[in-house]
C-alpha cells in the first residue's frame, strides 16, 4: 500500500537547492520628496510636515514641549541600550 505525504508533495531531493534570494535595489530618484520639514506660518507658528501628508502646526509654548518630549524619549533610548549593553 502506498502513503501519500501531503508535505512531500514534490518529494525531496539532496541535489536540489533553493536559489538564492537577490535584494531589490531601488534607484534613487531626482524627484525624491523629504521624509519631514519644517516651517513658521505668517502668523508666526511652527509647521512640521511627516511624510508629506501630515503637518502639525503649533504655537511657540507647544513647540517647547515637543522639543522637552523629543529630548526626554532620547534620553530614555540611550539609558535602555546602555542596560542592554551593561547586561550582556
Amino acid at each position: 500500500m502506498m502513503t501519500f505525504n501531503m508535505f512531500n508533495l514534490f518529494g525531496t531531493n539532496p541535489e536540489y537547492k533553493a536559489p538564492e534570494v537577490q535584494p531589490i535595489k531601488v534607484p534613487k530618484s531626482a524627484d525624491d520628496k523629504p521624509v519631514y520639514s519644517v516651517g513658521i506660518t505668517s502668523d508666526g507658528r511652527v509647521t512640521l510636515t511627516v511624510g508629506g501628508y501630515t503637518t502639525l502646526t503649533m504655537g511657540t509654548d507647544a513647540c517647547a514641549k515637543l522639543i522637552s518630549m523629543l529630548a526626554t524619549a532620547m534620553e530614555d533610548l540611550e539609558t535602555d541600550n546602555n542596560e542592554e549593553e551593561n547586561a550582556e
